[in-house]
């Protein structure tokens, strides 16, 4: 709906929208979130029914503003949005930690089924050959990335691209 949802370009501009309680959708960042928490202390939203939904989750949900917005707010639901959610053990937070259950999942498969991405072909090409009867023992020091930024292979890369750019 037109008008519907409500930007700010500032921590005082967030603050106006805030106040007014025609504003329903409020669009903005954490920092600016953060920052309204820090210059609010004891707002009235803190204790009324909010839904959050976050972009980019993977980037902003696991530090210090996070944390400030979940302490000060009571009555919240967090949603969050990434295309790259955080599973690595044996670190402190992973994206369930933070959001609960994962929802749904939707894979770029889907996304080229449903065509909202276009399609690509992913082909596996070696750039880079082992020679016949080395045993393995025997190069366990090679300099792979010395190796892969070597101008040779680069060359050989580049021209591969350029000789199967307009494939179908």
């Amino acid at each position: 709906q037109k008008d519907a949802a409500n930007g700010n370009t500032s921590t005082k501009e967030l603050e106006k929208q805030l106040n007014n309680s025609k504003s329903r959708i409020i669009i903005t960042t954490i920092q600016k979130l953060a920052n309204f928490i820090k210059k609010n202390p004891d707002h009235d939203i803190y204790r009324k029914e909010v839904v959050m939904i976050f972009d980019e989750c993977h980037r902003s949900q696991f530090g210090d503003m996070h944390t400030a917005i979940t302490k000060r707010f009571k009555k919240y639901y967090l949603f969050g949005f990434t295309g790259t959610p955080i599973f690595v053990e044996n670190i402190l937070k992973t994206t369930e930690d933070v959001f609960g259950k994962r929802l749904h999942a939707y894979t770029i498969v889907d996304a080229i089924r449903d065509h909202n991405v276009l399609k690509f072909r992913v082909a596996y090409i070696s750039t880079m050959k082992e020679k016949e009867n080395v045993k393995d023992d025997q190069v366990w020091g090679i300099e792979e990335e010395e190796a892969l930024k070597d101008d040779r292979r680069i060359t050989n890369v580049a021209q591969y691209i350029l000789d199967h750019f307009d494939q179908q």
